[in-house]
């Protein structure tokens, strides 16, 4: 109980910040499943290629997962687009 209620505190706590997070398959239409560098399941809108570090703004939670938009002018975004042009 006590576990349970800390982890979800923390996640709560993930709500507004930046994560970087690598993509994992696509959930569908209006999001990809990802992980975040501190193991964190998190469903970022839109959809985007396995296997790509992305910059995410956290946006809520629901259930055990993070929910976010990827943010499109930082760093991890633009390393991992400048080695996905040069495969």
């Amino acid at each position: 109980e006590i576990a349970s209620q800390k982890n979800a505190a923390f996640m709560r706590a993930q709500v507004g910040t930046v994560v970087d997070a690598i993509t994992l398959q696509t959930g569908g239409a209006n999001h990809t499943e990802a992980l975040t560098d501190n193991y964190l399941k998190l469903n970022v809108s839109g959809s985007h290629p396995p296997n790509q570090w992305v910059a995410v703004n956290i946006e809520g939670v629901s259930g055990e997962r993070l929910l976010g938009c990827p943010v499109a002018d930082s760093p991890v975004a633009a390393v991992t687009q400048e080695l996905y042009r040069g495969q």
